[in-house]
């Protein structure tokens, strides 16, 4: 049912020819998220920047992530939109939302922690 509604009332796009793939804005997407994935992960394990591999992860995530934000205002067709934040709206929604999330996450890595000290009292 779903897909007969779209068909009938979603117009068709006016270009065949899709728009070009920015490689390298994804390599530097995905290296600079990544490598912050890789420095928060064992961050707290390995004492944070005293291990030589957390420092130099997190150098090659700013700058992957420093170079993705240039590369997303210089290229024609990037991979994400930046441009579009110009609109007040869509940025403060885009920074509610962000929030919102990190609070979540907060919320949710307090409480586990919370809870892992008082069931280790309670025993």
């Amino acid at each position: 049912m779903m897909l007969l509604l779209i068909w009938l009332y979603v117009p068709q796009s006016g270009s065949a020819t899709p728009r070009p793939i920015d490689g390298l804005g994804f390599l530097l997407m995905t290296s600079g998220s990544g490598g912050l994935q890789m420095v928060l992960s064992p961050g707290s394990q390995d004492d944070w920047f005293s291990s030589h591999f957390i420092a130099g992860t997190n150098l090659m995530a700013l700058l992957a992530l420093t170079f993705f934000v240039w590369c997303c205002f210089e290229i024609s067709h990037p991979i994400a939109k930046l441009r579009l934040l110009k609109d007040r709206a869509l940025a403060l929604g885009s920074a509610g939302i962000g929030i919102f999330g990190l609070a979540l996450y907060g919320v949710m890595v307090i409480l586990s922690i919370y809870l892992k000290i008082t069931r280790a009292t309670r025993r």
